[in-house]
């Protein structure tokens, strides 16, 4: 295991719970199967290791980037800016995963050390006699320390009703962090979605507005940092629409196939299915389409229509995806 790797505790059935107690919604068994091309290169220890750190990312760099705002330029500048850049990173993170800015992560990330840098930084206010930056500095570390972050970023899927972030923040990095393996070991793109060219493409354009927003920060080009963040945020949604955005359903997966979230009756037949008949899809089709229409003949014309839709759509055109699409049709429909 690596440098990132973390011990992790399995509720059967339900989630896992990282140490430290960062929950992903997905059992152990629902994220070997849907790592599985990757896990023999990386452990699951070191993909979960890997998200716990990212996550800690734009608490990070909001906790380290205040002080010097504070200090330079005041309450109003450090605020604005400060809080601009947990909430730039606070979305980017989840759709970008670099590797070697969480090795950074890995070291500054840790709230001992941030609590150390900002006990120098309430010594420096103190000598210079600015008592209120020495409050609102406390302030600004209790608050992220305790979780404010976090709970900023959770009401993203809630505020956006899903069609952006239809995922927690845990599972979201998690499943970025996989894409990137899949990406570097080649894994199959219907397993772990690595991307088309196209957004592959926008993606580093996101990245380089995100790099050109933070150079011009530091530069105080107040014209040049705006650029840069619609440049970022503009280049990372055409990226992950280009993706497929929500309705890929190798982006959804990991969330669809928690076994907590399905029918235990429905698990055992659609894996019966995959193991009689492995990847043919129309086989698999047309023995659940037919198995309907023996049980009652008028059980399939009595389907919601959600779910006559997707059967009709997985006769037409058998495959991964719209067996998928079935699937989620029949958790939803029955």
């Amino acid at each position: 295991m690596g440098l990132f790797a973390v011990d992790y505790r399995d509720v059967q059935g339900q989630c896992v719970y990282a140490q430290g107690g960062l929950k992903f919604r997905a059992d152990e068994e629902a994220l070997r199967r849907y790592f599985s091309q990757i896990l023999p290169y990386v452990s699951l220890n070191d993909l979960i290791g890997e998200a716990v750190f990212w996550v800690l990312f734009p608490s990070s760099l909001a906790i380290w980037t205040f002080p010097f705002l504070l200090y330079f330029k005041g309450v109003v500048f450090a605020l604005v800016i400060a809080v601009g850049l947990f909430l730039v990173a606070g979305i980017g993170h989840q759709y970008i995963y670099l590797k070697s800015v969480n090795y950074l992560v890995f070291i500054l990330g840790n709230r001992l050390l941030q609590l150390a840098g900002y006990v120098v930084w309430v010594l420096v206010f103190l000598v210079e006699g600015s008592l209120p930056n020495t409050l609102i500095l406390g302030a600004w570390f209790i608050s992220f320390a305790l979780g404010l972050g976090d709970l900023i970023l959770g009401l993203f899927p809630i505020l956006f009703q899903g069609k952006l972030f239809s995922l927690p923040v845990s599972d979201q990095v998690l499943r970025t962090v996989g894409i990137h393996y899949g990406a570097k070991f080649g894994a199959d793109q219907e397993t772990i979605y690595a991307g088309s060219g196209l957004s592959k493409f926008f993606g580093f354009v996101s990245f380089l507005g995100l790099l050109s927003a933070v150079i011009a920060l530091i530069s105080l080009q107040w014209g040049a940092v705006i650029t840069g963040l619609v440049v970022f945020l503009a280049a990372a949604y055409v990226g992950y629409r280009a993706a497929g955005g929500r309705r890929n359903p190798a982006l959804q997966r990991l969330d669809t196939e928690s076994t907590a979230q399905w029918d235990p009756e429905q698990v055992a037949m659609f894996e019966l299915l995959e193991r009689i008949h492995g990847d043919d899809y129309q086989a698999i089709i047309n023995e659940l389409y037919f198995g309907f229409a023996r049980a009652s003949r008028g059980k399939v014309m009595a389907l919601r229509k959600e779910l006559a839709d997707a059967f009709e759509e997985a006769k037409r055109n058998p495959s991964a995806e719209t067996w998928h699409r079935l699937k989620i049709a029949m958790r939803e429909s029955l």
